[in-house]
């Protein structure tokens, strides 16, 4: 991903928050049903899920977690926005950036914190490190990520990606 001519500079602290792509919630009470509990679990798999099939190239996987009229949308420490809408375009997009990378890619997503969570929505934020092997292993670039899910029938699925990159990798 290049900066579009833009010039960045240094990695601002707290971009995402000072340019309200990321509002960080207070502390989420207890789930008080298993439901619940196992839907926690399963909004996160599904994150998991999206990161590996796309370190594995694995476009099949990659539609099965996207809605029909999902959104990828991101941007490198505030500038440079890009945005992809529609299943069919976020995958082929994302297929499309394999084509420039010739390394191993690994992205780890860690901490992911469910902000709001109803019976069939949610919203998670969760921070990232993008690696690439080849030769040697390298972090090419940190990140936050958000999501916003909806349960369809009895699986939780992506509608939205806000893709917040620290910088351009």
């Amino acid at each position: 991903m290049s900066d579009n001519g833009n010039t960045f500079g240094d990695c601002a602290p707290a971009w995402a928050h000072g340019t309200g792509e990321l509002e960080l919630g207070r502390v989420q009470a207890v789930p008080t049903t298993l439901e619940r509990a196992v839907d926690r679990i399963m909004v996160v798999e599904t994150l998991y899920r999206y990161g590996l099939a796309y370190d594995e190239r694995r476009r099949d996987v990659l539609e099965d977690v996207f809605t029909e009229d999902a959104v990828f949308a991101g941007s490198v420490s505030g500038h440079s926005d890009f945005r992809e809408e529609g299943r069919e375009k976020v995958v082929s997009w994302l297929c499309g950036i394999w084509e420039i990378q010739t390394d191993q890619r690994r992205h780890l997503m860690t901490n992911p914190i469910v902000q709001k969570l109803t019976d069939d929505s949610c919203e998670v934020i969760a921070p990232f490190a993008l690696c690439a092997s080849a030769a040697e292993t390298s972090l090419v670039t940190t990140g936050i990520y958000r999501f916003d899910l909806v349960k369809r029938d009895g699986r939780w699925l992506i509608q939205y990606i806000y893709d917040g990159l620290d910088r351009p990798f």
